[in-house]
């Protein structure tokens, strides 16, 4: 019984969460902003919020990064260091 409410209470707030995101996309949007691509694409934010989550958690993986042509590692005691090319 108890994993039942735990799967039921996953998916309300997901689906809260999607139904959210689609009503800011449409108020900031469309209402405020009157852009009319938003009205076409409220229901692509809810993925585009799973895509930033995933790359926020992929970027946890390596310890190595190339931004603007710069290596930077992150080492022990300190926070981050360029790298040695």
């Amino acid at each position: 019984m108890g994993n039942f409410i735990y799967k039921a209470g996953f998916q309300v707030v997901l689906s809260s969460h999607v139904v959210d995101r689609i009503i800011q996309c449409w108020i900031v949007g469309w209402w405020a902003a009157r852009d009319p691509i938003a009205r076409r694409t409220m229901l692509f934010y809810p993925l585009r919020d799973l895509h930033g989550f995933i790359i926020w958690c992929a970027s946890y993986i390596c310890k190595r990064s190339l931004w603007r042509d710069n290596n930077y590692e992150l080492l022990k005691g300190w926070p981050i260091d360029v790298a040695a090319r």
